[in-house]
């Protein structure tokens, strides 16, 4: 089952402004730009990071990052997550798209990976190349729920219930 999502990009430098669903982009300290379109991801030059979210089965939400997680993209980047993830059910954030993380994105993953424990969710991270290096240099691949793709993780989670 899927339920239609977001996608979001972040513009550096523009106005921030809420959740727009026309697409257009408008605001006050960053520009973000909404599509109601799962099929792929909104795309500027000058983006830095996109950002959707999906229902894939039953109480699983994937929220799909792609582009750069830096210091201005960051506190976005935790706002999606954050405002995404619900108490219940499982979450995947799927980062394997991403070209580039620094550590505001680390922070990011720091403090989605604290309130989920927190909260008792089950959750994981889809690692492409630049997350899991960034991981590995700060000596915490092992902290973080990490899988190569999404059906790893669901597989995962399949076959410990079972």
């Amino acid at each position: 089952m899927f339920e239609m999502g977001w996608a979001m990009s972040v513009v550096p430098g523009l106005p921030k402004t809420e959740l727009v669903r026309s697409g257009m982009e408008s605001g006050i300290e960053y520009s973000s730009r909404i599509s109601s379109s799962m099929v792929g991801f909104a795309s500027t030059r000058r983006t830095s990071a996109e950002f959707s979210f999906e229902r894939v089965g039953s109480g699983v939400m994937l929220v799909g990052v792609r582009g750069e997680i830096d210091l201005f993209s960051a506190p976005d980047f935790r706002d999606y997550v954050c405002t995404r993830t619900s108490p219940e059910g499982q979450f995947i954030l799927d980062m394997s798209k991403v070209d580039f993380i620094g550590t505001a994105g680390l922070a990011v993953l720091d403090t989605v990976h604290t309130r989920n424990i927190r909260d008792g969710r089950t959750w994981a991270i889809i690692c492409g190349r630049p997350v899991y290096r960034l991981l590995r240099a700060a000596g915490q691949e092992t902290v973080y729920p990490c899988f190569a793709s999404v059906d790893s993780a669901l597989g995962a989670w399949h076959d410990r219930t079972a």
